[in-house]
C-alpha cells in the first residue's frame, strides 16, 4: 500500500474557469452576463461598522436622557440613522435648539417628518437627532424626548458659528433638538424643564460646558433663523449650567408625601416644601418646611401642576418632582 505522502497534493491556488466553457456560453454572451467594468466601493465606514476617524453615532443618547429621569421614546432605527459620510463629518461637541415651526399644538406627526422624510428634494432626512413633544395628543407626558438619529443631521446649515462651534459647522459639530412649536407659540414649562434636564445629562457625556457649548438655532444663525422663538437663551445656558453643577436630586417615592406621613430621616417633605418657598406664586406664605406632609404641602402641589398644565391631583410623582426642582432653580 504506498503512501499518501508520498504523491503530495498540489498546492491550493485560485481555480480559473472558463465561465463560457462552464455555461456553454460564447465568449459575447457570457461579456454581456457578466459586470465586467470594475466596481468601485466606497462604504461608508460610520454606518457599516460604527467607526469612522471624524464621524461617531451618538448611539449613547437614550442611555444618557434616561438617566437624567426625563421621558424617552425611541424612534425605530434612531442607532443607525444619520447622514452619509459622504455628507460631511460627525462630531458632536455642543447642542443647539430649535422649533420645528409646526401647527400650533400637538403634532405627533412630526416625528417621522423629522426622521425619515425630510424636505425633498434639498434636505433630506434626518433633520435632527432629537425631537421634544407636546405630548403627541396625549400618548406621553409633554416634553418627551424622542431619539431619532445617532450620527450627521441635517439641522444647522449655514450659520456664523456660536462658541465651540464653527461657521457653517453646525450638523458637524452639534447635536440638534428640535422642540413642537412653533414662532409665537409658547414652551409649556414641562417642555422647558425637560430640555434643560435633559441638554445638561447630554452636555455633561460630552464634557462640556453651556456657555459655549449650548445655543439656539437663532444664535448660531443670527438673522436667518428665529429659533426658538420664546427661549431666552441666556437663562437656558444658566438653568442649564445650574443643572451641571448640581444633578437633581432622585425622587424618594409617593409614599413620603402622604399627609401626616412623618418624614423626618429622608428630609423629602422639606426640601420639597423649600422648593415650593422659592417660586414666586408662593412668596407671600409664612409657612415654614417641615418633615411632614400638610394640606398646605398638597394644595401647594396642586396649585403648581395646574399652573403647568400637569394633573392637578396634588400627587408629588417623579414628574411633578423634578418640574418643581427646576423651577425653584430657575427662580432663584
Amino acid at each position: 500500500m504506498s503512501n499518501p505522502l508520498s504523491n503530495p497534493l498540489p498546492a491550493a491556488g485560485p481555480e480559473v474557469v472558463d465561465l463560457a466553457a462552464e455555461l456553454h456560453m460564447t465568449d459575447d454572451e457570457a461579456s454581456s452576463w457578466l459586470d465586467v467594468e470594475p466596481t468601485v466601493v466606497t462604504p461608508d465606514l460610520a454606518r457599516l461598522t460604527g467607526f469612522a476617524p471624524d464621524y461617531v453615532m451618538a448611539t449613547w443618547l437614550a442611555a444618557v436622557l434616561r438617566g437624567a429621569d426625563v421621558p424617552v421614546v425611541t424612534y425605530p432605527g434612531w442607532r443607525h440613522r444619520g447622514r452619509p459620510r459622504t455628507a460631511g463629518p460627525f462630531m458632536p461637541e455642543a447642542v443647539m435648539w430649535h422649533h420645528d415651526a409646526s401647527a400650533p399644538g400637538p403634532s405627533p406627526a412630526f416625528a417621522r417628518f423629522i426622521a425619515e422624510e425630510g424636505r425633498p428634494p434639498g434636505i433630506p432626512a434626518p433633520l435632527s437627532q432629537l425631537w421634544v413633544c407636546m405630548g403627541c395628543n396625549g400618548r406621553h407626558p409633554v416634553g418627551t424626548w424622542h431619539v431619532l438619529a445617532a450620527g450627521r443631521a441635517n439641522h444647522a446649515g449655514e450659520g456664523a458659528g456660536f462658541g465651540v462651534i464653527g461657521r457653517d459647522r453646525g450638523n458637524t459639530q452639534s447635536l440638534g433638538v428640535e422642540t413642537d412649536n412653533t414662532t409665537g407659540e409658547p414652551t409649556p414649562w414641562p417642555m422647558y424643564a425637560s430640555l434643560v434636564t435633559g441638554t445638561a445629562a447630554i452636555l455633561r457625556r460630552l464634557q462640556a460646558d453651556a456657555k459655549d457649548s449650548l445655543c439656539g438655532h437663532k444664535e448660531y444663525a443670527a438673522g436667518r433663523k428665529p429659533d426658538p422663538d420664546d427661549i431666552d437663551m441666556h437663562q437656558a445656558r444658566a438653568d442649564v449650567a445650574a443643572q451641571l453643577r448640581r444633578p437633581l436630586k432622585a425622587y424618594p417615592g409617593p409614599e413620603h408625601f402622604k399627609v401626616g406621613h412623618q418624614c423626618s430621616k429622608s428630609r423629602s417633605v422639606k426640601q420639597l416644601e423649600n422648593w415650593l418657598l422659592e417660586l414666586p406664586a408662593n412668596a407671600k406664605s409664612r409657612h415654614e418646611a417641615g418633615a411632614t406632609a400638610t394640606k398646605w404641602t398638597i394644595d401647594r402641589v396642586k396649585a403648581f401642576q395646574n399652573a403647568h398644565d400637569l394633573a392637578g391631583d396634588g400627587q408629588v410623582t417623579a414628574e411633578t418632582w423634578r418640574l418643581i426642582q427646576v423651577a425653584a432653580r430657575s427662580a432663584r
